[in-house]
């Protein structure tokens, strides 16, 4: 039985709360929810299954209220200029700089390439693409690109777990609740992806619940997948943000008209991300919600 319900205008964003929503209500066209196999398209979902998050923008939302204990509970926004943020995984709502690390280290040693590659070599040069990355790393084009990746993602799962930085979950949360649609876009392998939307976020959710949209594997940089991302979710630029560790994958998303934050403690060095002049920077996520607040 659908406790609460209604039409919400063009322009707000809704959860429409109840003890179990057992109805589909309508959802506005241009949703998208994940290009992944393993993320389910939200058409396919019984009725009340999980939470959903939209864009461009819905004309109402479904939740299995699971996290509101209140009853008859209905909860909306207005527009507002940033609707959109599309998030880097790994160093930036990961903590693994340094598991990564050392299987960079490691993978180069398998090669007999790289010589003394220390930590300050691994900021300087990361944040190209992948296999470029590796080649700057000393490993010789002759060797296939498949092959490095292999060698890489075999000792990579051999690493500490690794976990959020702290604050991760609760801000994705509360940005959520101010109707800031997730996306992710990540280097990561999907088995990876999938550990990381299995991890918890707030109050029972789980990342998967707070995100909105997934890019699959971008290995070769990330400008067209940003302009994906942007062109399936219908992100106007001017109501998008970008969050990476990356000075290229800042450098793209300035072409493409976003706002840009930099990530100072991730993969790459504190300097290049200063170079790459995002219009912010943080230490950490939780940081997100104060800056995201000020274009509300």
């Amino acid at each position: 039985m659908i406790d609460s319900f209604g039409l919400i205008p063009e322009g707000s964003y809704a959860f429409l709360c109840g003890e179990t929503l057992r109805s589909v209500v309508q959802i506005h066209p241009s949703l998208f929810f994940s290009s992944l196999g393993f993320m389910p398209n939200l058409w396919s979902l019984p009725a009340g299954e999980r939470t959903a998050c939209g864009s461009n923008p819905p004309l109402a939302i479904f939740s299995s209220a699971s996290y509101i204990k209140q009853p008859k509970f209905v909860f909306s926004m207005h527009k507002r200029r940033i609707q959109h943020l599309i998030s880097d995984m790994d160093g930036v709502l990961l903590d693994n700089r340094e598991p990564c690390y050392f299987a960079v280290k490691e993978t180069l040693r398998y090669f007999n390439a790289g010589g003394s590659f220390f930590q300050d070599d691994f900021r300087r040069i990361w944040g190209c693409g992948i296999e470029e990355f590796w080649r700057k790393a000393g490993i010789p084009d002759y060797i296939p690109f498949e092959e490095i990746d292999e060698v890489f993602w075999r000792i990579f799962p051999e690493m500490p777990h690794t976990t959020p930085f702290e604050g991760t979950g609760n801000a994705i949360f509360e940005l959520s609740m101010r109707s800031v649609y997730f996306a992710l876009i990540s280097a990561a392998r999907e088995q990876d992806i999938h550990a990381f939307f299995n991890l918890p976020a707030y109050d029972g959710l789980t990342m998967y619940d707070l995100f909105a949209y997934v890019h699959p594997r971008c290995v070769t940089g990330k400008r067209d997948a940003i302009a994906e991302i942007m062109q399936r979710t219908g992100a106007r630029p001017e109501r998008t943000a970008f969050v990476d560790d990356s000075p290229s994958g800042l450098a793209a998303a300035k072409e493409l008209g976003l706002l840009t934050v930099g990530m100072l403690d991730g993969y790459a060095s504190e300097e290049r991300i200063r170079a790459a002049k995002p219009e912010h920077f943080i230490r950490s996520p939780a940081e997100l919600v104060d800056i995201v607040k000020d274009y509300l």
